[in-house]
C-alpha cells in the first residue's frame, strides 16, 4: 500500500513538475513574434508638425526616392507616417521602423536594433533637439540618408531582386 502511495505521488508531481519547470524563461531569452509589413515598406513614426517641416520633407525625398531604370515612377520605399502617441501594438511589429524624435534639450543620436519587438525586424532611433538652427536641421538630415543606407542595406540581404 506504501509503495502503491510513493508511485502514485511521484507521477502526480511528476505531472505537475515537468510542464511547470518548461514554463520558466532562462536568462534574456524570449520569444518575439514574427514581423508584420512588406520589404519595402517603413513607418516613419514622427510627430505632424515635424513630418510637415523640413525634416519630414527631407525624409520624404531620401526615403521615397524613385527607381531609375523603371518605365513608370516608383519609390524605392513605401513610407507611412505615424505619430508617436499612435505607435503602439501593432504598429511595433512592423519589419522597418524609423523612430524620428525631436525635443528640447536633447542629445543627438543614432541608433539602431534588430529584433527589438519582431523577429526580421530593423529599429532605427534618430533623435536631436528641437532644429531651429541649420547646423541641427542639416545633421538630422544627414541622419535620415545613413538610415536611407541601412535600410537599403537590409533589403538587399533579405530580398536580393
Amino acid at each position: 500500500m506504501q509503495q502503491r502511495f510513493f508511485i502514485l505521488s511521484l507521477l502526480f508531481f511528476l505531472s505537475i513538475g515537468i510542464p511547470l519547470n518548461s514554463c520558466i524563461e532562462e536568462g534574456d531569452t524570449k520569444v518575439l513574434p514574427g514581423s508584420t509589413g512588406k520589404y519595402g515598406e517603413i513607418i516613419v513614426v514622427i510627430d505632424a508638425k515635424y513630418w510637415d517641416s523640413k525634416l519630414g520633407k527631407t525624409a520624404r525625398q531620401v526615403l521615397g526616392f524613385e527607381h531609375v531604370a523603371l518605365p513608370q515612377p516608383e519609390p524605392y520605399f513605401n513610407l507611412v507616417n505615424i505619430p508617436h502617441s499612435v505607435f503602439k501594438g501593432l504598429f511595433k511589429t512592423h519589419r522597418n521602423i524609423l523612430i524620428l524624435s525631436v525635443r528640447a534639450n536633447q542629445k543627438k543620436s543614432l541608433t539602431n536594433v534588430k529584433n527589438k519587438w519582431a523577429t526580421s525586424q530593423l529599429v532605427i532611433n534618430i533623435s536631436g533637439p528641437d532644429a531651429k538652427d541649420r547646423k541641427s536641421t542639416r545633421l538630422n538630415s544627414s541622419h535620415v540618408v545613413i538610415s536611407y543606407a541601412v535600410f537599403c542595406l537590409k533589403k538587399k540581404t533579405i530580398n536580393p531582386s
